[in-house]
């Protein structure tokens, strides 16, 4: 009998790398679900009912320890294996109270690990749940979950502090990220970057570019009266605000 199992993670690379590493234990595992934020989660476990859940911790709105918490009141609650790419609390919270964890980047010898926890973990289930509760608490007193976003660069998947990002720049096959002490390519779209970012620090202000209003040095003239952004540590590059978006940025930098 097949392992009913829901995959959560908001990047599409680990969660397409996670199902990969599942089918190759052939008729084990069948992915019912898939989703990429915490109330997919929830909804995903109300409706499929699943034997097991891989819930990523980190992720824009509501986190995976924030949807563990409903998950485990719920009228059936699946094993949960949290995935996490950093931490040591984390780490020993889970080690402690015996509940599964996989690192970032998935490895296939860590997925077997956890493949032969699982059998034994669903078949214990009221004391998971109680496991699963006290990790839970020990993580949120000791981690800052927000204030991260996750990034694959050239096939690891890498936190950065959001406080730390410039601006981000898309080019045709990949993501430019200017922080203050580095830059990165990574391959995470635009897109899903705009979508983990903290909406007060963040603005899309072209097709383009995304920029950290913390580091805005200079708002200058651009071509046919639009405007461009100079940022503190990249002087050197001119960002242009797209005309679509000149009326909100000027409203929130008080121009």
């Amino acid at each position: 009998m097949s392992i009913r199992t829901v995959i959560i993670d908001d990047e599409i690379p680990a969660r397409d790398e996670l199902e990969y590493l599942l089918n190759k234990e052939k008729n084990l595992f069948d992915v019912i679900g898939k989703g990429q934020t915490g109330e997919e989660a929830i909804e995903l476990c109300n409706k499929r009912k699943p034997d097991v859940i891989f819930l990523d911790i980190h992720m824009y709105g509501m986190n995976g320890l924030e949807a563990a918490k409903e998950i485990i009141n719920g009228t059936s609650v699946p094993m949960i294996i949290f995935a996490t790419a950093y931490d040591k609390y984390a780490v020993e919270a889970f080690e402690i109270n015996a509940v599964d964890y996989i690192l970032k980047p998935f490895s296939e010898e860590r997925i077997q690990t956890t493949i032969n926890k699982i059998q034994h973990l669903i078949n214990n289930k009221d004391q998971n749940i109680g496991n699963i509760s006290k990790a839970i608490y020990h993580v949120e007193q000791h981690v800052k979950i927000s204030g991260k976003i996750g990034i694959w660069v050239a096939g690891r998947f890498l936190l950065i502090d959001e406080k730390d990002i410039v601006y981000i720049e898309a080019q045709r096959k990949h993501t430019l990220i200017y922080t203050t002490s580095n830059q990165y390519e990574s391959s995470t779209p635009l897109g899903e970057l705009e979508q983990k970012l903290n909406r007060k620090n963040f603005l899309r202000i072209h097709r383009s570019y995304i920029i950290n209003f913390t580091f805005v040095k200079e708002v200058g003239m651009w071509f046919n009266n639009n405007l461009s952004v100079m940022m503190k540590g990249y002087e050197k590059n001119i960002i242009p605000v797209s005309r679509s978006m000149m009326k909100e940025f000027k409203h929130l930098i008080g121009m």
